[in-house]
């Protein structure tokens, strides 16, 4: 099968039909992994298992984290002072960006800052404030990780 790409906002996308897709068991929400050994581009599904990352994301997976950060900072008003109020951690939401978009693996401290964040975009979507999302983040998800 040969492709062309698909300009995309400043990227460019590859389009994947849907018997293909089928056949692998990909959906919209499937984090998909990209290698390349030089010469050709890899893309294969990444295969959780529920057991081994219950506690990881909350059956978040993490380019649904990445979505979910940026709609909160370009889309429900996020500031750096939220966002270090949900954060044991990381005091400016980039570095967070930066791990998910790269899916590099999620310490415990950012796993309990997207939970949290979590909470805060059902609380906004709900037509909650901030102040608001923010406590209930914290009530929900309380304490630092271990």
């Amino acid at each position: 099968m040969e492709k062309t790409l698909t300009p995309n906002g400043n990227s460019l996308a590859l389009t994947i039909e849907r018997p293909l897709l089928k056949a692998l068991g990909i959906t919209k929400k499937t984090v998909l992994k990209i290698t390349t050994d030089g010469r050709r581009l890899l893309v294969e599904p990444i295969r959780i298992d529920p057991a081994a990352k219950a506690h990881e994301l909350s059956a978040l997976g993490q380019l649904d984290a990445y979505r979910m950060l940026y709609t909160l900072v370009h889309h429900l008003g996020m500031s750096q002072q939220h966002f270090a109020q949900v954060s044991p951690r990381r005091k400016h939401f980039v570095g967070l960006l930066g791990v998910l978009q790269a899916q590099l693996e999620l310490d415990e401290a950012d796993l309990l800052t997207v939970e949290r964040l979590n909470v805060c975009r059902t609380m906004l979507a709900k037509g909650g404030t901030w102040e608001n999302a923010i406590a209930e983040a914290l009530r929900v998800r309380p304490g630092a990780p271990t």
